[in-house]
């Protein structure tokens, strides 16, 4: 039997391909442009980690900022900040809270719950994992619009498995052309432990068509 988080999950990955929803990030206070990093770094927040690369193609090193809360605020928050390099200066590119996980808030598997970023071909993308029995992750990843002047959310992965049964499933969505990829896993051991004959995994491609592509800071996350 499916588990509650694989329906869960399942429901979040359709509605970010079909379209924007309402999320739960949030804006950070930070100035849109300044002569240091740490300009962007509000009050009662520090940086965790730094990544940089050229994320809007002008060949100037660009900045990804994860911040975490101070001690003592309860569960601290992560934050998302990227900034692009613009001569002696640095520009605002976009924020988020909302979309990384608290200091310790993806159980035994995620560790204090920071997220491995990357930059690929001008592409921010986000990782995140977590879990115990139940294993949960995600990937976003961001892409500069320069039409726009704003980082779009144009893909989407997320994977869950029990680890204990071999159940699981995963879905990769590219944003940009309405192209989703399912994978379905059943058990692959019964209640006794014993291995589940012909318990093969099914992949299915879906079409969910393309609409307006999320901003960064309207990205939101539940794992």
């Amino acid at each position: 039997m499916t588990s509650p988080r694989l329906i869960h999950v399942a429901a979040l990955f359709a509605a970010a391909c079909l379209g924007p929803a309402a999320a739960n990030a949030a804006e950070l206070p930070v100035p849109q442009t300044a002569a240091a990093l740490q300009a962007f770094v509000p009050k009662g927040w520090a940086i965790e980690s730094q990544l940089e690369g050229d994320l809007d193609g002008d060949g100037a090193v660009d900045a990804v900022l994860v911040l975490l809360q101070a001690e003592g605020q309860g569960d601290r928050e992560r934050a998302l900040v990227v900034a692009l390099r613009r001569g002696e200066r640095w520009v605002r590119g976009g924020t988020n809270q909302g979309l990384l996980a608290c200091l310790g808030c993806l159980g035994v598997k995620g560790g204090e719950g920071a997220p491995n970023n990357k930059i690929k071909r001008g592409v921010l993308a986000v990782h995140q994992y977590g879990g115990s029995r139940e294993a949960y992750g995600s990937v976003h990843r961001f892409r500069w619009s320069r039409a726009r002047e704003a980082f779009e959310l144009i893909g989407l992965d997320t994977e869950n498995a029990d680890t204990l049964t071999g159940e699981g499933s995963s879905s990769s969505c590219n944003l940009l052309t309405g192209l989703c990829i399912e994978t379905s896993t059943p058990p692959q051991v019964d209640d006794d432990g014993e291995p589940v004959k012909n318990a093969q995994a099914k992949t299915v491609r879906k079409r969910v068509g393309t609409k307006p592509l999320l901003h960064l800071e309207d990205v939101g996350s539940e794992l």
